[in-house]
């Protein structure tokens, strides 16, 4: 995933902690995240995280059948009828501060935008499906006719500056949608936990320098500050050798001149 670095860390480098998440409507109860890839510094955040979202599917509403209680202090269960529309979002992680919104994408299954197939060819443009004034080549394609995406779709967010949603990064993903039967044939937990298969996720290979700095103050003077700042400090120890002989030097002069003087 390429996002757009929203913070400044204390080197003065752009970089984002980021995470995703995702829910179906209806199921926000049962929302999902990935791990957080900190310090991510150009932009390019890995996860190699699966999100595994079961629900029920009425063929003939083309809606999604959620059973859920409609107030907290409710016995029973109510069934609710919600589009099948997921929700995948950006986000960066803060410690102190509430987390910072980047980018979001909203699929509706029964009618979703194609991907580009690589992250040059994915703009805005994506999203938007023909129209007369636009005859773009988009048309709206369902996940429950063809089972299968892989590609980039694009991450939208409003900046406030009045002209709309603006393109904030770029989401490369898979997507798999299996009937019951199916799913248990294909078992597969979420992130990576057992049974981590079909496929098989490894952890992503993220750069040195991704971790929360403040628990790692070894790695963070080594991958972080010793790396930008090196040629600083060598010059200093330098520096402190140079002011240290200087010093041996002024202080042992007039004695050494005198007894060479004085014989």
């Amino acid at each position: 995933r390429r996002v757009h670095g929203d913070e400044t860390s204390i080197t003065g480098d752009q970089m984002s902690d980021v995470y995703v998440k995702g829910w179906l409507e209806g199921m926000e109860h049962k929302t999902q995240k990935t791990d957080v890839h900190y310090r991510c510094m150009d932009g390019t955040a890995m996860f190699n995280w699966r999100f595994v979202f079961e629900f029920d599917y009425n063929q003939a509403e083309r809606m999604m059948s959620v059973k859920k209680k409609e107030h907290f202090w409710s016995l029973d269960e109510i069934e609710q009828f919600f589009p099948p529309r997921l929700t995948m979002q950006i986000w960066d992680n803060d410690l102190i501060s509430a987390d910072d919104f980047l980018g979001s994408i909203v699929f509706n299954l029964e009618g979703m935008a194609q991907p580009a197939k690589n992250k040059r060819g994915c703009s805005a443009e994506v999203v938007q499906f023909e129209t007369p004034e636009n005859p773009n080549g988009n048309k709206p394609v369902s996940l429950f006719v063809y089972r299968r995406f892989n590609g980039v779709w694009p991450l939208q967010r409003d900046l406030g500056d009045g002209e709309g949603p603006a393109l904030t990064g770029k989401l490369e993903m898979e997507m798999e949608l299996l009937e019951e039967d199916e799913a248990l044939e294909k078992a597969a937990a979420s992130a990576r936990d057992e049974p981590n298969a079909n496929p098989v996720l490894e952890p992503p290979k993220r750069p040195a320098t991704s971790f929360l700095w403040f628990l790692s103050p070894w790695a963070t003077f080594k991958h972080i500050i010793w790396k930008k700042y090196k040629w600083y400090f060598i010059g200093l120890l330098f520096t402190i050798i140079f002011i240290v002989f200087l010093g041996l030097f002024i202080y042992e002069f007039p004695g050494v001149f005198l007894r060479s003087v004085l014989g």
